[in-house]
């Protein structure tokens, strides 16, 4: 068997092995584990601030509601239909609005929880600054006007 020479830049095959047509072993992704342990703890803390923004005040007795009594002429038939007074429909409307902000927090939230998982200090800080602007902004004006109106609604 003739050898041919070798050239002195290149290495010889025992070094690199036997030579296949197979694809190379791909190392596995790397598998974040603390993500999902990281969302819930951030949303656990959203839902606390939250529930704790409350008054804690929650122990009086509904009042009865009002009624209207219409009497129809003809035979007698008396209709009792029980209505809503007007500030506990305001009292309704601004919880709605509480709970959309609340929503938009959870967004900020996800910003965040998203920062974090490529640790993005700058990102994690951005996202804290909007979820604090909402915070003062727009949710804690709201609650004070849906605390203001559940307490008319309940004297």
């Amino acid at each position: 068997m003739t050898q041919y020479p070798q050239d002195p830049n290149r290495p010889s095959v025992p070094e690199y092995g036997v030579v296949t047509n197979q694809p190379q072993h791909q190392a596995p992704k790397k598998t974040r584990r603390w993500l999902p342990w990281m969302i819930g703890a951030g949303l656990f803390v959203f839902g606390v601030a939250i529930g704790t923004s409350g008054s804690g005040d929650t122990t009086t007795a509904p009042s009865p509601q009002p009624t209207v009594t219409k009497t129809v002429p003809g035979p007698t038939v008396v209709k009792t239909v029980p209505t809503v007074p007007a500030i506990c429909k305001t009292a309704l409307a601004d919880a709605d609005k509480v709970i959309s902000i609340a929503g938009e927090g959870f967004g900020l939230v996800s910003e965040a929880m998203g920062a974090a998982s490529e640790f993005d200090a700058s990102g994690i800080e951005a996202a804290t600054r909007k979820l604090n602007t909402l915070s003062e902004e727009k949710l804690t004006p709201q609650l004070a006007a849906y605390k203001a109106a559940r307490d008319a609604c309940n004297s």
